[in-house]
């Protein structure tokens, strides 16, 4: 379920709520104990599972956000890895054409 359902739901169970409670309704007593029980109904739903997809959404969202900033980083410093892909690693000891000075500085 995205957000905007998931609120849109909430706001209806609201206005359930809202419009039993404006009816009065001949019950009395009964009347009250359902709209209470409806009413916490409508809270425990907001809290056990409206909060924790809120949550999940918002974990989500700073993942994506943070994979957008690093590929947005990586293009800034290499604009032709987009059309040629990311470069090859240096290679490393062991492996052939390893140079031990490689990005030494020169005196």
């Amino acid at each position: 379920m995205n957000l905007n359902k998931l609120t849109l739901e909430l706001a209806q169970r609201v206005n359930a709520v809202e419009r039993v409670a404006k009816s009065g309704g001949t019950g009395g007593r009964r009347s009250r104990v359902t709209i209470s029980g409806s009413a916490e109904s409508v809270s425990t739903t907001a809290v056990g599972e409206t909060l924790p997809r809120i949550n999940f959404l918002l974990e989500d969202l700073a993942r994506t956000s943070h994979n957008l900033d690093r590929l947005l980083t990586d293009l800034n410093e290499q604009p032709a890895s987009l059309v040629f892909g990311r470069p090859a690693p240096a290679p490393g000891p062991g492996e052939p054409g390893f140079s031990p000075r490689r990005g030494a500085s020169r005196q």
